[in-house]
């Protein structure tokens, strides 16, 4: 007589058995580890971000300021003189690791439509990550200042165009019926029309070269440094829920393995198999060990 039961729903019901005869192991086994990660998370640094926003110009220090804030050695090297971290005395031999460590401490991104600059510190207090951002949002808008060959360069760009804007200012008082031979008014509009055009397009250039050698202020921060209320690591909860998912996955394993060798073991062949392998293992276990 043949049997109706499928051999996979006999595989399934025997690892359901084995299941619920080591059912305390597999309940209260990851709970056990839930709590020791718990305990773990407890005892590890919490960490503050605290977040800046600034509103770049249309046109200006866009990439000057992304290129200063994140990819910057001498800015971040400023920033970690301001602060007090470093001195004449160590300032060489901890200069690269405060670098680092501020390059890990510090993330700027940059919104191109927008044209927003967020930073975000990230340190062990509240009050030590607004400090830090406080820090670097000065020293950004510091850092956007030219000086040097930069700030010759634009200066001479400025007078050269402020000799411009006079000049097209002096033809347009100049540019009337009596300066031009015969009686052409479309002429003389047309020149007026052009003249204005020109000095518009000087101003603006002008306005911009100004706002360049002056840099930013505080009146692009449009968000200061804020003290950050929550910690944002270590997420306790999600550390010990972890902790205990792999625990249970780890123990069923463990129940379900140990159900296999036992099983094996009840098997000839099988037995015969793990006999050998035991014997390979302490075999070369003893073949290594020193005489």
């Amino acid at each position: 007589m043949e049997s109706n039961v499928d051999p996979d729903e006999i595989s399934l019901l025997d690892l359901l058995v084995t299941a619920a005869e080591s059912w305390k192991l597999l309940i209260f086994g990851p709970i056990a580890a839930g709590l020791v990660g718990l305990s773990v998370a407890f005892l590890l640094p919490a960490t503050y971000v605290s977040t800046a926003v600034l509103s770049l110009p249309q046109d200006g220090f866009n990439n000057a300021i992304a290129q200063a804030v994140a990819s910057s050695d001498d800015f971040l090297l400023g920033v970690a003189q301001s602060t007090g971290r470093l001195d004449d005395s160590n300032a060489r031999s901890k200069a690269a690791e405060q670098i680092r460590e501020l390059r890990t401490q510090t993330k700027v991104t940059s919104d191109r439509k927008s044209q927003l600059l967020s930073i975000k510190v990230t340190a062990r207090t509240p009050e030590q990550a607004q400090a830090l951002n406080q820090q670097l949002v000065d020293a950004l808008l510091v850092a956007t200042k030219p000086t040097g060959s930069m700030l010759q360069r634009l200066q001479t760009e400025l007078a050269n165009a402020e000799v411009s804007a006079n000049g097209y200012r002096a033809l347009m008082k100049r540019t009337d019926r009596s300066e031009l031979p015969g009686d052409n008014s479309e002429s003389i509009a047309s020149a007026i029309v052009q003249l204005a055009a020109n000095l518009e397009i000087t101003e603006n250039r002008i306005f911009r070269i100004k706002e360049s050698i002056a840099g930013l202020d505080q009146s692009v921060v449009v968000q200061q440094p804020d003290r950050p209320l929550d910690r944002t690591s270590p997420k306790r909860s999600l550390i010990a829920v972890l902790t205990a998912l792999a625990a249970g996955f780890v123990l069923l394993l463990y129940v379900f393995i140990g159900q296999a060798l036992r099983q094996s073991a009840q098997d000839p062949e099988s037995a015969r198999k793990l006999q050998a392998i035991k014997q390979a293992f302490v075999g070369r276990g003893s073949t290594s060990a020193p005489g």
